[in-house]
């Protein structure tokens, strides 16, 4: 019988939590990579946020999403989608390798989205906090997109474990 291969994907906008559920989610899973854009554009030496740098980041993502699961491998994504279009480009790869796609969209009230962002350290890797204007674009896109494949997830309402808990028992 061959193993089912799972493809996570949690999605949301900054500060909705999804580090911190992929933190605690991800060593629950067996035989499963965890990709997200925020731990591969610091390969690059001198990433820089711009179109360019975070479309290369993109084609880097797909690529290692197509040779894990082409080995069977499930993939945990966590990765903030500014567009349903661009979150479907994941979603076709999975059915491609004919995975259990579960796709959850994170979200929570804006102040307590800001909150959460004022309150978390500047990411080892950068040379400066996230710039003000970016966040509070980050969260206008978020507010414009709804998800039709995703189960959404309050993160105000719920506690990080309760989330991976949920997570679990939905696969």
């Amino acid at each position: 019988m061959k193993k089912k291969i799972n493809f996570i994907l949690i999605n949301g906008p900054m500060g909705s939590g999804k580090s911190t559920i992929v933190k605690l989610l991800h060593p629950k899973l067996k035989r499963t990579a965890l990709l997200g854009g925020d731990r591969i554009k610091w390969f690059m030496s001198d990433f820089k946020r711009s179109r360019k740098n975070n479309e290369i980041v993109h084609k880097v993502i797909m690529r290692m999403c197509d040779e894990y699961l082409k080995n069977g491998i499930s993939i945990l994504l966590d990765q903030g989608f500014y567009s349903e279009e661009r979150a479907d480009k994941y979603l076709k790869i999975a059915k491609k390798y004919n995975c259990v796609i579960k796709f959850y969209h994170l979200q929570a009230p804006r102040q307590i989205l800001l909150d959460r962002i004022r309150k978390r350290p500047t990411a080892k890797m950068a040379d400066k906090p996230v710039p003000k204007t970016r966040v509070l674009r980050n969260l206008r896109n978020h507010n414009k997109i709804k998800y039709t494949n995703a189960t959404i997830i309050d993160t105000f309402q719920k506690k990080p474990k309760e989330v991976v808990d949920y997570i679990l028992k939905d696969l």
